[in-house]
């Protein structure tokens, strides 16, 4: 039988995979126990490897070439496997994909067609063909979190991407300061890669705001019909209409202001909450609809995003030098500071070293920072106790250090192939 403690990859899963589910980024959090990253404490000898932003690149391209008839004649294209048709022009194509014609097949659909002969699909889009980079990312986080395999050169030692550790609103500069967690970052910084800021949604940082009506308020973690049965506190409440709908249209896109390099040692992203009352905010999430280049709350019919196809790695925010995803959020906004929804515990305050704080769910208990000094009677007795303990350990370390060179000549060869191996990113 497998033993319990054996090690346990998760693929946190892509929009894609929802298959009429939108609430991928609740899906997400879920797959982590509610701690938004792996290991945790109710989940150890686990590691994670997000994908949302490397779903399939041709999603919203699929329907409008294959089901267009764009690249007839090829055979067998997808589950079922049956053959295209050939293109036809219709007054109904035209409206259902944004005023196509079929004399658009070869600019809008030609590198469709040779990726989908190359790597045929499986029951379309909801099994996203990219495989290794999947890969990849569980190979990483395995060998960081698991088997602590140390880091080949130049890519870094961190098992996940950027973890939320807190955050505050900045009421006078409208914007909102988010602070990631650098210890899991095991010295890797955050970056805010360049996104199409003339679609905000491409940030995929948003914001949810208070509105005058009480009853329209309100946080929901999973909606069933008319009701959403939990806010996240055990609380659920019913809404007439389409609620699934409603609460989408609450939360806002909002722009990074940061570029580049993370503010603050490489940990802080600060948010531009523009037009809207920074006091109004009452939580904020990241990566957690869409994709990287799509939102729910695209709705126009248009040319433009029935054929956008989306690159992979396109989201804004990751590690540097390890390449990978900011985990995906979401927090309360209270008394101005982020509140996590229990497991989690984001409460940094933004001094360094971003860590968890104790508390539940944390993974520190009892910290000491500095040894407490002796009564001063004895003081004498304990500087020179120590400080003959300092010279004999470092006795110790210089010999260590002799006999490892010795060895090291013998076996780095081999060591810088097996790391490499294990750890290197494909990007």
């Amino acid at each position: 039988t497998t033993d319990p403690n054996a090690p346990l990859g998760v693929v946190a899963l892509p929009y894609s995979g929802s298959e009429g589910n939108r609430q991928m980024g609740l899906m997400r959090w879920a797959q982590t126990g509610n701690h938004g990253t792996l290991p945790n404490p109710a989940l150890p000898n686990t590691f994670l490897a997000q994908t949302y932003d490397i779903d399939e690149p041709y999603r919203a391209v699929y329907d409008l070439c294959f089901n267009t008839g764009c690249c007839y004649p090829a055979k067998s294209l997808s589950y079922p496997y049956h053959d295209p048709p050939q293109c036809t022009d219709s007054s109904h194509q035209k409206d259902k994909y944004g005023g196509f014609t079929c004399s658009m097949c070869d600019d809008l659909c030609g590198d469709f067609c040779e990726s989908a002969i190359a790597t045929n699909f499986w029951m379309g889009t909801i099994h996203s063909r990219l495989k290794y980079p999947v890969g990849s990312r569980l190979a990483v986080a395995a060998a960081r979190s698991v088997y602590h395999v140390a880091s080949g050169s130049g890519v870094g030692r961190a098992p996940t991407g950027p973890t939320l550790a807190g955050c505050a609103v900045d009421s006078e500069a409208k914007a909102v300061k988010i602070w990631f967690n650098s210890t899991l970052l095991e010295g890797d910084t955050v970056i805010v890669q360049d996104y199409d800021r003339a679609k905000p949604y491409r940030s995929k940082m948003e914001v949810l705001l208070r509105t005058d009506d009480r009853n329209n308020n309100g946080l929901c973690l999973q909606i069933i019909g008319d009701k959403c049965v939990d806010d996240g506190h055990g609380i659920d409440f019913k809404w007439k209409g389409d609620l699934d709908q409603h609460l989408m249209s609450m939360w806002n896109s909002v722009d990074i202001l940061t570029q580049g390099n993370a503010t603050n040692g490489g940990f802080e992203v600060v948010i531009d909450l523009g037009p809207f009352n920074a006091n109004d905010v009452m939580a904020i999430r990241y990566a957690w609809e869409g994709t990287c280049c799509w939102s729910e709350r695209e709705t126009e019919n248009t040319l433009e995003r029935r054929s956008r196809y989306c690159p992979p790695k396109s989201c804004p925010i990751y590690s540097e030098p390890s390449g990978l995803p900011a985990n995906s959020f979401l927090a309360e906004i209270v008394d101005g500071r982020c509140k996590c929804i229990s497991p989690q515990v984001c409460d940094g305050d933004g001094t360094l070293p971003l860590v968890d704080r104790p508390g539940p769910g944390s993974r520190i208990k009892n910290i000491r920072l500095v040894p407490s000094l002796p009564p001063s009677s004895s003081l004498a007795k304990w500087l020179g106790s120590t400080l003959l303990t300092i010279g004999l350990s470092a006795v110790l370390v210089f010999g260590l250090f002799v006999c490892t060179n010795r060895r090291r000549g013998q076996s780095n060869v081999v060591e810088k192939a097996e790391e490499t191996e294990m750890i290197e990113l494909v990007w």
